[in-house]
């Protein structure tokens, strides 16, 4: 068979697809992609499909860094990311965050 039949096939693929549920594989890609080199990820959680991410940002440029980061995102495959929350950890050159967002 052609290996889009193959696909088809495979049981857990199949759930994916009618569930909603990310390729899992292509989500870290694009992650490992997007992430820059002062944004570390503390937490990724995916319900409702939507993907939150919650992680803290190493620069004195924070809001600069975290609205390139989004930006990243969304030229992949994420959408609508959006800004839960984010919060200067005083005293320091930091700021955790919080996004949402849903999948291409």
């Amino acid at each position: 068979l052609a290996p889009e039949l193959e696909l088809l096939r495979d049981q857990n693929f199949a759930k994916r697809v009618l569930s909603g549920e990310p390729y899992w594989e292509d989500v870290f890609k694009e992650l490992s992609r997007a992430v820059p080199g002062t944004v570390y990820l503390t937490e990724l959680n995916f319900e409702n499909g939507a993907l939150a991410l919650e992680g803290v940002i190493v620069s004195a440029e924070n809001e600069r860094v975290l609205s390139d980061f989004m930006l990243a995102l969304e030229k992949g495959i994420f959408k609508n990311v959006q800004l839960v929350s984010s919060k200067d950890i005083q005293g320091m050159s930091k700021s955790t965050f919080e996004l949402k967002g849903g999948f291409d």
